[in-house]
């Protein structure tokens, strides 16, 4: 007899985060509870986003030391736990998840901010199965994208060409919230999907 397994998703508040779970709207998948998987997600580094690349750190025109400019990422801990399975109270219950790709969406906390395209990113992230209650899965990715190179020019190129929002100290640099919608599959083929938020600041920084 095949068991009822999904996935049931809790997004844990970091510090600097923000959190979602199974009932968050955009979230789905998540009836007939076996997996939980705990996501917690945060820039790397920081939450501030340079967009702006300083060519020479010294202002020495001897030396070349351009600014590290590079996608700015963020690290997520997805951590699955799993119910006893009723029939072998040593065993989970859960299955393993298929993630197979992820959306960012910027929203501006000040509506007058540049607009920024939604990206999609296609990367597999395999959480295995808890083997037992007793016995958490722990899958760490750092290369999680909170803004590419695209998205940096995007916002550099609208502020360059004299948008409204440089005029306003307080809007600048920019706040965004960061909307991730991460979506795949059980390992029966059954669609999954959580919506995860944490928050972003665009603006003219020091990384030298």
């Amino acid at each position: 007899m095949r068991r009822q397994l999904a996935l049931w998703i809790i997004l844990a508040m970091l510090g600097f985060g923000c959190g979602g779970d199974s009932g968050q709207p955009g979230s789905r998948g998540f009836e007939d509870t076996g997996t939980q998987l705990q996501i917690d997600i945060s820039p790397t580094d920081s939450h501030n986003v340079d967009a702006f690349r300083d060519d020479d750190c010294d202002n020495d025109p001897e030396t070349d030391d351009p600014e590290p400019f590079t996608d700015h990422l963020a690290t997520a801990t997805f951590t699955g736990t799993t119910y006893a399975n009723p029939l072998e109270p040593d065993t989970g219950s859960g299955s393993t998840i298929f993630l197979e790709r992820y959306t960012i969406e910027y929203v501006p906390e000040n509506p007058a901010a540049p607009p920024l395209r939604p990206r999609e990113i296609f990367e597999t992230i395999i959480i295995p199965a808890p083997p037992s209650e007793a016995e958490p899965v722990v899958v760490i990715d750092s290369g999680i994208v909170l803004a590419d190179l695209q998205t940096k020019r995007e916002f550099r190129e609208a502020i360059e060409a004299g948008h409204e929002i440089i005029t306003d100290p307080s809007s600048f640099p920019t706040r965004y919230t960061v909307i991730y919608n991460f979506m795949g599959q059980n390992e029966f083929g059954e669609d999954v999907e959580v919506r995860v938020t944490t928050h972003a600041t665009f603006g003219d920084f020091d990384n030298c």
